[in-house]
């Protein structure tokens, strides 16, 4: 299995916001996650960490090359990337990251390459819908679906309570009566 450099800075773990400052700065929030450690925050160039991984297929082992003792010369295998790919205001949402096949050794598949450029909104992809190398059969549900393309959800912003609608309402009412009182005085 190919090992590949990449320079990393360890962070600390915040908001959304600073997500998002970090993405400007033109680097990519992550976090490395090990069996009986502590998860640690990182982050990465995003030129340099696309430029080495953009091309590639399949598992990798990442060596990580940084200044902090807790991610220094550790070695990791990129389990997951996560990128929202929007077409015509949906979300590309992955459902099953992994497949079970039966296969002898030899025959046992790098990736499975699952297109997901033609979906729209609705649209899914299941483990059925992939092409099998020869000699290697799916133990899965064929049906059992591996991504799809949601629509996005707006969250509404909450009502105000009863008490404050009475208490809108009662106010021209109030202002009413006292004209209609002043007048008969």
């Amino acid at each position: 299995m190919e090992t590949l450099e990449v320079h990393v800075d360890a962070r600390e773990i915040g908001s959304k916001r600073q997500a998002r400052r970090l993405r400007r700065e033109g680097k990519i929030p992550g976090i490395l996650y090990g069996p009986k450690t502590q998860p640690v925050p990182l982050e990465l160039n995003k030129k340099e960490f696309s430029s080495r991984v953009a091309g590639l297929e399949g598992s990798h082992l990442v060596r990580l090359q940084s200044e902090s003792t807790a991610l220094a010369n550790k070695v990791a295998l990129v389990k997951e990337m996560q990128f929202l790919g929007v077409i015509r205001g949906g979300i590309l949402q992955p459902i099953a990251r992994e497949i079970e096949v039966e296969c002898l050794p030899l025959d046992i598949p790098e990736f499975f390459n699952v297109e997901v450029g033609a979906l729209d909104i609705g649209d899914s992809i299941h483990i059925g819908d992939l092409p099998m190398p020869e000699g290697v059969r799916v133990v899965d549900e064929s049906n059992f679906p591996l991504v799809a393309v949601v629509p996005p959800t707006v969250e509404e912003a909450p009502t105000p309570t009863g008490v404050a609608v009475e208490g809108v309402a009662a106010v021209p009412e109030v202002q009413e009566e006292q004209k209609e009182g002043g007048e008969e005085s």
